[in-house]
């Protein structure tokens, strides 16, 4: 499924899911999927006036986000570089271990802080 989302003068194609045998659009689904069922279950929660959403990516190489109000709720959409350019730029980050200490203990694999750091950074901007 795909939306546009108008942001002024620019349009932008926004999908529920990527589609394609890519290892990149594999962990961004994954990352989509993850973001629906925690932010569902945070919904849940509060019992009232619920809100209805859903999340989306669109492809662009920027750390960018956008949303927009739709039939029935709203929309956020998140820039495929959210997923990928955080990751490569926490990894090279955390290569110092003194960096590193402060995220869950030096004896943690990097690729693990990445994933809970980049799955922090983007439950806040969704």
């Amino acid at each position: 499924m795909e939306i546009i989302i108008n942001m002024g003068k620019a349009d932008y194609k926004c999908y529920k899911k990527l589609e394609g045998d890519d290892n990149k659009k594999d962990y961004i689904n994954s990352k989509l999927l993850f973001l629906r069922n925690t932010i569902r279950q945070m919904k849940y929660s509060t019992g009232e006036n619920l809100v209805e959403y859903d999340v989306y990516v669109f492809e662009s190489n920027e750390i960018n986000a956008l949303s927009s109000k739709t039939v029935g709720g709203y929309a956020i959409a998140l820039s495929s570089g959210m997923f990928l350019e955080f990751n490569t730029e926490l990894e090279s980050y955390l290569r110092n271990k003194d960096i590193r200490r402060f995220f869950y203990g030096k004896k943690v694999p990097i690729k693990k802080h990445v994933e809970k750091i980049i799955d922090y950074i983007l439950l806040y901007t969704v």
